[in-house]
């Protein structure tokens, strides 16, 4: 699951020429916890932190078996000291102009009702984040590729013609829900975790689709569209939907 949630998150580091270096054990690490939750957390803990890091730098994501299983995640930048004690309480937010304060809050809740803990540690120049979950001595029956989404059957429709489709969200979760209600063929699909990054799918080929989130980090929506839209007239191109 970390190397999922790492994968679907190198498009947001790229965007910040962020690397991320993952340090995992050979053997598998498997938490007595619920696959959704451990997702949801890890991908909120990830993305806030590469959100957090300056530009050009290592995020490191530490995986450790043991007494329990412990997952770290280390990223250059402190969170200023007036807003350390309420780093994880409700509505508290800090440089995010947009931001509504329960990222930290909502992964404190996930972490808990797993019966495990998740701390914040902030100095010398770096932030770390630890999530504890209680060990399982069981691998799970498959071992987990990613968050499996299933759709009800839905009642026959006239068929989708073969259109490229961009998906433009910070939340790994809803594009990974979105893509798997876009059948894909006949639909081609690709993602940008933010607005800068869908432009630049968009300079290397025109999308006739485009799901734009508007609140995101590095470049929002409404910022992406408008530079979408000037590029694609500066090229002659028809604007995509």
């Amino acid at each position: 699951m970390v190397q999922t949630v790492a994968r679907e998150l190198q498009a947001h580091a790229a965007s910040k020429k962020l690397r991320l270096v993952l340090d995992l054990p050979p053997q598998p690490v498997h938490a007595h916890a619920e696959e959704l939750l451990c997702y949801s957390t890890i991908a909120n803990l990830l993305k806030n932190a590469l959100e957090a890091s300056p530009e050009n730098a290592d995020v490191r994501v530490t995986l450790r078996g043991g007494d329990d299983v412990m997952l770290a995640i280390r990223n250059l930048g402190e969170v200023p000291a007036p807003v350390r004690d309420s780093f994880f309480a409700k509505y508290a937010t800090h440089g995010k102009p947009a931001g509504h304060g329960l990222g930290a809050y909502s992964a404190q809740l996930m972490a808990r009702v797993q019966r495990g803990q998740l701390t914040m540690a902030s100095g010398a120049g770096e932030t770390v984040l630890t999530l504890r979950l209680p060990l399982s001595g069981e691998a799970p029956a498959t071992s987990p590729a990613g968050i499996p989404v299933t759709a009800d059957a839905a009642p026959e429709a006239a068929p989708l013609p073969p259109l490229s489709v961009l998906l433009v969200d910070d939340d790994e979760y809803n594009i990974v829900v979105l893509k798997s209600l876009l059948p894909s063929p006949p639909l081609s699909v690709r993602t940008a975790v933010n607005g800068r990054a869908a432009l630049e799918c968009v300079r290397e080929a025109r999308p006739d689709v485009i799901f734009l989130d508007v609140e995101m980090p590095v470049m929002g929506g409404i910022e992406a569209l408008q530079a979408i839209r000037a590029l694609q007239a500066e090229r002659g191109e028809p604007p995509s939907l």
